[in-house]
């Protein structure tokens, strides 16, 4: 006997030549088909669009998200303190006045100083005296007292008028006698000051 074994599976069992009767083929069990398992198909993955996000930073200037924000730098101004109160100007005391110019002496003047200073380098003269005398050498009053005065002569109480008035004492007594009170009037009468004759006449010794 041949036995046959089929792709199926089912065992064929044949006769042999010989035998009369053929052989039953029992029924072969049926083999259910395998399943088969689809394969797993991989999903695309999905891409998200994030949307676009502005931020507005302190100092007002835009960007896109994501950005930080540079630091803000804020300048504080100095603070200064308030000023103090100005003192009260001192008062000041008014200026005094100034003293007018001195005029500009003429010709006529100058020439009346330079006499007058002759003189008295070869005589002794009261202020009125020496006045006097440039009266007669023709000089006009303003002048004659101006050249007078020039020499200091006029001084109330000078040392000048009182020399003067002492030499011109000495004088006297040399070619005359005189009293302590005569004295004094000659000396008064040469236009010395009440004061310049009694020094001049208290200088001689005579009215002591």
């Amino acid at each position: 006997m041949l036995t046959r074994v089929l792709a199926a599976g089912l065992i064929v069992l044949t006769v042999g030549c010989g035998s009369s009767a053929p052989a039953k083929v029992a029924p072969t069990a049926t083999v259910a088909p395998a399943t088969t398992v689809a394969p797993t198909t991989t999903a695309a993955p999905t891409t998200t669009t994030t949307p676009q996000r502005t931020i507005v930073c302190p100092d007002g200037t835009k960007y896109n998200m994501p950005f930080t924000c540079p630091p803000l730098i804020v300048t504080i101004p100095p603070t200064t303190a308030a000023p103090k109160p100005k003192p009260a100007p001192a008062p000041t005391a008014a200026p005094k006045p100034k003293p007018a110019p001195t005029p500009a002496e003429t010709a006529s003047q100058v020439q009346a100083n330079r006499t007058a200073a002759d003189y008295l380098r070869s005589s002794s003269f009261s202020c009125q005296g020496l006045i006097g005398q440039l009266l007669y050498e023709g000089f006009s009053q303003a002048d004659s007292e101006h050249g007078a005065f020039s020499t200091g002569l006029c001084a109330d109480g000078g040392t000048v008028a009182r020399n003067n008035a002492a030499r011109t004492a000495a004088d006297y007594l040399r070619s005359s006698g005189f009293s302590c009170q005569g004295l004094i009037d000659q000396l008064l009468y040469e236009k010395f000051s009440q004061g310049d004759a009694e020094y001049g006449a208290f200088t001689t010794g005579i009215c002591a």
